[in-house]
């Protein structure tokens, strides 16, 4: 329905053009408060534009609830609140798994940079080549005296872990720097979850229109990769793969 006609409706029915537009432009601002579960904002602004509609029109949204307490307390209780929570589950699942996706997607850039850095000279290896023998009691290895054959091997160790996807343990400073982050937890979301439970209609219309767009075209991207992966072979299958970076 165009703006227009929403308009024109609440004309049609006596609400007059002022109170739709607040209406209208409400029901906005709520939905981009939801996307950003923003519930303390949410509710002000809801507190506010019923106080507004109330003044510029006939509709008193508090004076309904404060004449119908039980039939408002009813409705909100088993109706409202219990889809709210349903809905705040499944969102709290879904916003779990995208930062699972993330810590594991930062986690495979950050193997592959490794891997470049370690598979060519680089002075920032040999600096943890010789914390890395310190650590396992050569207390008199430094820069200067640190031989070829100790290089080799501090850099063997590292690939072999790099290679199995796992985080060597002298590499874990450097990814702390860059990409370390808490564990998701509902007492540090405790606003997301208000917002989901409170505000689902709208945190709904932002999940429908935005995030699960977003999720279904990872997902075909996932499900379509070994056809991009062939269609790639078959393009460069004439040309000499060792012209190709090893990592």
């Amino acid at each position: 329905m165009s703006a227009e006609s929403f308009f024109g409706l609440g004309v049609l029915f006596g609400l007059g053009f002022w109170p739709c537009l607040l209406i209208f432009s409400e029901l906005i601002l709520l939905i981009f408060l939801a996307y950003h579960d923003n519930a303390l904002m949410s509710f002000i602004s809801f507190v506010v534009a019923g106080l507004i509609l109330m003044f510029i029109s006939q509709i008193n949204i508090f004076k309904y609830v404060w004449t119908n307490p039980g039939q408002v307390f009813l409705w909100v209780l088993i109706y409202y609140i219990p889809i709210g929570l349903i809905w705040s589950v499944f969102r709290w699942g879904i916003y779990v798994y995208g930062e699972k996706r993330d810590i594991l997607a930062n986690q495979q850039r950050f193997l592959s940079r490794m891997k470049r850095r370690f598979a060519v000279t680089d002075d920032r290896n040999v600096d943890l080549a010789v914390k890395w023998f310190r650590q396992r009691g050569g207390i008199s290895i430094t820069r200067e005296n640190l031989s070829k054959d100790q290089m080799e091997d501090f850099t063997t160790h590292v690939m072999e872990s790099l290679n199995l996807g796992k985080i060597p343990d002298i590499l874990l400073g450097e990814w702390e720097s860059e990409y370390a982050c808490e564990k998701p937890s509902i007492k540090d979301s405790a606003e997301k979850a208000v917002s989901w439970i409170a505000f689902w209609p709208f945190s709904m219309i932002c999940y429908c229109f935005s995030d699960l767009l977003i999720d279904v075209a990872r997902w075909v991207r996932r499900k379509f990769s070994h056809v991009y992966d062939l269609i790639t072979n078959w393009i460069f299958k004439d040309v000499d793969p060792r012209l190709f970076k090893r990592y």
